[in-house]
């Protein structure tokens, strides 16, 4: 083996060598870290004096001898080949067995004859250079049994004018050293102690280039010394492992198998204490206390003091922490099951002791094993507040978890579960489902308190077990009431909750519990924070039962927007929040609602992903009402995303219904029956998110030519929304929408009816609805003057509220109708603005739709001939960016669709604009989108 950094070494060794060969015995001493090369370089000494022609006489020091007298000796004298001669030694070698094994008894009586044995065994080492050089090497010398370490001073004390090298090779840091060593040879004038170090980044480059090339050097250097301190044993494992990636061997280092054992190599060569010190800080982690290691393994500071330089100098910690997180692995993997978990229950107690963080105690008895002493379950419950209340709901729930092992009462056991399932919600609602059979069991008990029966409630509620709900609020209503004020405040938003989910079941319970807070003036300065929470849900939920109307539906946009001022974001308010915002929604208050809902997706962020998900359903449907489409698709599928179907319980219709709505508006039929073919849960068309649901069926059932199934849930939407008290326009105009359906089908009385009747429900402040309701008017009307009169009037609505793309729809049929009475001009003008406002919208449908009037003269004039010869120019690649620039995407949601760069698309789109010879992207010709060139404007 090449020693790499060792020039001093090798050159000692050719001086020491030399004075020997002259008669000059000299004794060298070779210190240095865990498996830093000191047997190598013993290895490298022994083989080249032993081409000298010199006698290598070795022996290797073992701990697991070191109660075996004379171990170390014995192993060199059997070296001596001289018949006559190797019988005395070995006759020497029992004898001082022999009586090392009587001195246990009377030390005394034996310690004169093992002097004698002692000093025959050193006269026939020291015989053996008698006629030549002879070299005694002893690996690993802290390891040898004493009586070996008294034989080898003899040896060293008298080899002066001997032709005798010794070598021994020992450990550091020194304080570990057997101290015979450090008193007795050190100070012989012949000795020489010569320390290992490891490699310098340098040499760790040298080693790399031996086996990896001068290149792989260069690149991996120093990664591989920041990864092992310089240790060689530890570099030549990296090496390993890097070979064994492959052909291509990968840029950054592999930590594989080799390194793993090399690491475990280094710490089963240390003492006990050393293998046990590492255990200890790899299960304490990172930032663990010495005096808390010591206290775990059970020993005195000075040697985890001592360990932890061991390790330090053997290049496994730095900074008292693992350099690199696989050796914690190795540490970690090297210990058993049961071992792991005493050492995490007495890091736990020891913690405790000390009055240590309750979440950092938590940690350790997550993995300590049982929870048997009383003072854990409090720990624990103690650690799950902290981490709550900091919004890490993920680590909360693994202590609950841990709490949940806790052999406690089951009064205990039933908080535990309720606080599992209530943070469960928070972070995926879907998990909750497995607790409900104990929870409602529990409630019908009464063995559950006011706010955990709410709790319970609210998740029966959201999972469509309604009878269920109703079940348990009544159950423990009566003692809801007689709660705490925080239990009342809990009730009211349990009512509000019922009564938005579910309009038609709150009755049920009405007659029998009238609300807990009776009617009051608005208070200028509340006296309790909660105590105005809990008015303000229950005027709010007054407001949500109360009949449509345009005072109702004044007071319902007043009432959410003054508890969305005073409502923190909790446990307890979220639906509160949910209710009110919709509210906003429903009142067509969007850019409140949007305010609103901006600042809720911020506050929820990582820490409650259903929240995130409840909120951003809300403003994908804030959007979409806003005609802000391209918006309304990419967070109906955010919040999809945000968690699994089964998770969204009967809020699913919501995103779904939006994607639907939306994919419907931007032309893509095909999308929206995706969202529409995801299972639902049949309890979903029990809540106002079904009658989402049912509109976005309905409408596309239209689309796709079913008239008759178009028109029946448009028409279930209607008589649901009439029976729940939703019946306004601004929440649904399911009126307008059975219109179209019945056009089609040729009911235009009934379609007239329907939409004049919206017409008479809207309030003028809704320009929304009321543009909705006039282009549905103007489609059932079959004078031109009036038609056109009344797309003009429902156009100034769509523009006062900025909604695009019902503008564009407008302002297509607008063209329409004035082409229709020869006004091709201003049809042309009309059709060029519907599709530059499509194509901004997102309303792809509609831009590819409109491209007759949309490219106006520019393209009427321009033959099939020019159109082919300026396409053929683009590349597959210009032309997918193109065709989705026509389609009204944003570069970068270009990019996020080819997976590309949002550079390659500027890119991209410059040479189109160039061949096309545009100057912007809403010039470009709307047949791009399906790549078909209008009739009209074909060569004849």
């Amino acid at each position: 083996m090449t020693l790499v950094d060792r020039h001093e070494q090798l050159a000692l060794l050719h001086r020491v060598l030399a004075d020997s060969d002259e008669g000059a015995g000299r004794v060298v001493l070779v210190s240095g870290p865990i498996a830093s090369g000191k047997t190598e370089v013993l290895q490298s000494w022994s083989e080249h004096a032993e081409k000298s022609g010199a006698l290598v006489v070795s022996a290797v020091a073992s701990a697991d001898e070191q109660a075996l007298p004379l171990a170390v000796i014995g192993q060199l004298v059997r070296h001596i080949e001289a018949p006559e001669q190797a019988r005395r030694a070995v006759a020497l070698l029992d004898e001082g067995i022999r009586l090392a094994s009587a001195a246990a008894d009377d030390p005394g009586q034996t310690q004169a004859a093992l002097a004698a044995v002692l000093h025959g065994l050193c006269l026939q080492l020291l015989d053996l250079a008698a006629d030549r050089t002879v070299l005694i090497s002893v690996d690993d010398v802290h390891h040898a049994d004493e009586l070996s370490l008294q034989c080898i001073l003899y040896v060293a004390r008298r080899m002066q004018r001997a032709r005798m090298l010794l070598i021994l090779t020992d450990r550091m840091p020194p304080q570990l050293t057997h101290p015979l060593l450090q008193g007795e040879l050190l100070r012989q004038p012949h000795c020489r102690l010569m320390r290992l170090s490891l490699l310098p980044a340098g040499a760790v480059g040298e080693l790399i280039g031996e086996h990896l090339g001068r290149a792989a050097a260069d690149r991996l250097q120093r990664a591989f010394h920041d990864i092992s301190g310089g240790n060689p044993l530890l570099v030549r494992a990296l090496v390993e492992d890097h070979r064994a990636t492959g052909p291509a061997p990968a840029a950054e280092p592999a930590i594989g198998d080799a390194f793993v054992r090399a690491v475990l190599s280094c710490l089963y060569r240390a003492d006990c204490p050393v293998m046990a010190t590492a255990r200890a800080i790899a299960v304490l982690g990172d930032g663990a206390r010495r005096s808390l290691v010591a206290d775990v393994v059970r020993q005195g500071m000075s040697t985890v003091n001592a360990a932890y330089d061991t390790l330090t100098l053997a290049g496994l910690l730095r900074d008292d922490w693992f350099r690199h997180n696989a050796v914690q692995q190795a540490v970690l993997d090297s210990m058993t099951a049961g071992e792991v978990t005493a050492l995490h229950r007495r890091a736990a107690a020891t913690l405790h002791g000390d009055g240590a963080a309750s979440e950092l105690v938590a940690r350790h008895l997550a993995l300590g094993g049982e929870l048997d002493e009383p003072w854990m379950v409090d720990v624990v419950h103690d650690a799950v507040d902290v981490v709550t209340a900091r919004g890490d709901l993920r680590t909360a729930l693994a202590h609950l978890r841990t709490a949940g092992r806790a052999d406690t009462d089951e009064e205990q056991r039933l908080a535990t579960t309720v606080n599992t399932a209530a943070l469960e919600w928070r972070v995926d609602p879907s998990a909750t489902t497995r607790h409900l059979a104990v929870l409602t069991a529990a409630v019908s008990a009464g063995k559950l308190s006011a706010v955990q029966t709410a709790v319970t409630v609210k998740q029966l509620m959201w999972h469509g077990y309604v009878d269920k709900a109703v079940d348990a609020l009544r159950a423990g209503l009566s003692r809801m009431r007689h709660a705490a004020s925080s239990s009342g405040i809990m009730l009211a938003t349990v009512q509000l909750w019922l009564a938005f989910l579910y309009p038609d079941t709150l009755r049920l319970l009405a007659d029998q519990h009238p609300p807990l807070f009776p009617p009051a003036a608005e208070p200028s300065a509340p006296p309790a924070f909660d105590q105005a929470t809990g008015a303000s849900a229950q005027r709010l939920l007054r407001a949500v039962e109360g009949p449509p109307g345009p005072d109702a539906v004044t007071d319902l946009g007043r009432q959410a927007a003054q508890i969305l001022q005073h409502v923190r974001s909790d446990d307890t308010t979220i639906e509160t929040i949910i209710v009110a915002i919709s509210s906003l929604i429903h009142t067509d208050q969007l850019d409140a609602a949007a305010a609103w809902c901006d600042q809720m997706v911020a506050e929820a962020g990582p820490r409650a992903p259903m929240w995130q998900a409840l909120f951003t359903a809300a403003r994908a449907s804030i959007s979409g009402r806003q005609g802000d489409l391209i918006a309304a698709e990419g967070e109906s599928r955010q919040a999809l995303s945000l968690m699994s179907d089964k998770g969204w319980g009967v809020a699913l219709g919501w995103p779904l219904a939006t994607g639907a709505l939306v994919s419907l508006a931007r032309g893509c039929p095909d999308r929206a029956a995706e969202y529409l073919n995801v299972p639902v849960p049949e309890a979903l068309f029990r809540t106002p998110f079904g009658l989402h649901y049912l509109r976005a069926r309905g409408q596309h059932h239209l689309a796709a030519g079913r008239y008759e199934a178009a028109v029946r849930d448009h028409l279930m939407c209607g008589e649901r929304m009439r029976r729940w008290n939703m019946d306004s326009p601004a929440v649904i105009p399911w009126r307008s929408d059975a219109a179209a359906a019945l056009t089609a089908l040729g009911r235009r009385d009934e379609a007239r009816r329907l939409v004049e009747e919206q017409l008479t429900m809207g309030q003028p402040a809704q320009s929304r609805v009321r543009g909705i309701s006039l282009r549905a008017l103007a489609a059932v009307t079959d004078r031109p003057q009036v038609k056109l009169s009344l797309l003009r009037e429902a156009a100034e609505h769509f523009a006062n509220c900025g909604n695009r793309a019902e503008l564009a729809g407008t302002l297509a049929a607008l063209s329409s109708s004035c082409r229709a009475l020869g006004r091709t001009g201003e049809a042309d003008t009309l059709a060029r603005r519907a599709h530059e406002m499509a194509v901004q919208c997102g309303a792809a449908g509609l831009a590819a739709t409109l491209a007759d009037e949309s490219a106006g003269s520019r393209y009427g004039r321009t033959v099939v001939s020019d159109i082919k010869s300026r396409t053929a120019d683009l590349s597959d690649a210009e032309r997918r960016v193109a065709a989705l620039a026509a389609r009204g995407l944003t570069n970068r949601q270009i990019a996020s669709e080819l997976y590309v760069s949002v550079s390659t698309v500027e890119q991209h789109l410059t040479r189109v604009y160039r061949k096309l010879e545009v100057n912007r992207r809403t010039d470009l010709p709307p047949w791009l989108v399906n790549g078909q060139v209008p009739q009209q404007y074909r060569a004849s």
